[in-house]
């Protein structure tokens, strides 16, 4: 294993005790935070990306749902491929404006506590879905990141932007990027993370994949959120991406 893994791992693990330690009510931002920090890095935003690509998050989730006399309950599959696209296909859903679930209903209703304790709830959503999505990563990681084919990982999407959508993306990215640079106010490290994002998109862009710009526009969105200089610019681009149906 590499330093640059073992980095990688540490860094996302020290993300998921963020959201163990936290609250039901505050967990909206932990997530926002860990779907970020997954779409900064190529290494890892591969890894998922493959795992969402080969395996339907929404058919995962179907399954996952069982019932059990008069309740529905909430099982985990077996397999850690299974469990990566399933887990980070809930949370961006749980982030997400477009075909959004409230965080809260599913915790409380799937993973209801004795005492009707919201954060009892919250602590056994995190014992049974996201401890065992971190394990599941981590040894992803250590397994399987050298093997990560960028051939299958950026997958050209059939319903590929037109050439003049394609110019006003690269357009608007491009302006972010630009503004970014020129922003001294931008500390150092936020800006590279800008800039991360904003050059996965270019490229996601470039490659016609429709699913990586999907999952890249949602982390760069959250990251960009308290950065008010690039509102019109990520409008703009959100806009543009609902009107073609990636979004």
């Amino acid at each position: 294993m590499t330093t640059d893994t073992k980095f990688l791992q540490k860094k996302f693990s020290g993300l998921l005790s963020e959201l163990y330690e936290t609250r039901l009510i505050l967990s909206g931002s932990r997530i926002s935070r860990l779907l970020s920090f997954i779409s900064s890095e190529p290494d890892l935003l591969a890894l998922i990306t493959e795992a969402v690509r080969a395996i339907d998050h929404k058919a995962e989730l179907e399954r996952a749902l069982r019932r059990d006399g008069h309740k529905v309950v909430f099982k985990l599959p077996d397999g850690q491929m299974e469990i990566i696209s399933l887990v980070t296909g809930l949370m961006y859903r749980f982030d997400s404006e477009y075909e959004s679930i409230s965080i809260v209903d599913f915790i409380t209703k799937l993973f209801p506590a004795p005492s009707g304790n919201s954060h009892e709830s919250y602590a056994n959503f995190c014992n049974e879905v996201l401890k065992p999505y971190e394990r599941a990563v981590l040894g992803a990681l250590s397994n399987n990141l050298d093997g990560v084919e960028n051939s299958e990982a950026e997958e050209i999407s059939a319903d590929a932007l037109p050439d003049n959508a394609k110019t006003d993306l690269d357009f608007w990215l491009r302006n972010l990027l630009e503004l970014v640079k020129d922003d001294k106010s931008l500390n150092t490290e936020t800006a590279k993370d800008y800039s991360t994002l904003l050059r996965g998109m270019l490229h996601a862009g470039e490659e016609q994949n429709n699913s990586l710009l999907k999952t890249i526009f949602t982390g760069l969105k959250y990251a960009l959120k308290p950065y008010k200089k690039a509102q019109r610019e990520l409008e703009e681009i959100q806009n543009l991406l609902v009107g073609y149906k990636i979004l």
